[in-house]
């Protein structure tokens, strides 16, 4: 067991009990397209992302979607604000590596090398 995971046991006792969660209401058929809500929330639901959301990387990817979301909806959206997402892209693509099978390598993957191989030498440099 990894140390991510959580075991959790359950009684007859605590299913007997009605769920105290309540799922939000179904958005209208207008409110479900795209990957932005209305509220300029992410649409995790969209078809566009596919099962990016939810599959066994989906953590490292909401993460990375997220940070991406929030410097476009920045008025100063830059490069360095850019930079600050590179941790969870890395992180992102080192899960899809984990898993071939799902998410085959791509081109992606060889500008991903030749990014972290520029990002070891400026640490170089900078000690």
């Amino acid at each position: 067991m990894s140390v991510k995971d959580k075991v959790i046991f359950c009684t007859k006792a605590n299913h007997e009990v009605p769920s105290k969660f309540e799922l939000p209401p179904p958005l209208a058929s207008e409110q479900r397209r795209g990957v932005v809500l209305p509220d300029g929330s992410i649409n995790w639901t969209c078809p566009c992302l596919g099962g990016l959301p939810y599959g066994p990387c989906g953590f490292e990817f909401r993460e990375f979607f997220s940070c991406l979301h929030s410097i476009q909806d920045s008025d100063d959206a830059d490069a360095a604000k850019a930079q600050e997402c590179f941790p969870k892209f890395a992180s992102m693509k080192q899960c899809f590596s984990q898993f071939p099978k799902l998410y085959p390598p791509d081109e992606d993957d060889e500008l991903m090398d030749s990014a972290n191989k520029l990002e070891e030498e400026s640490k170089k440099t900078e000690t």
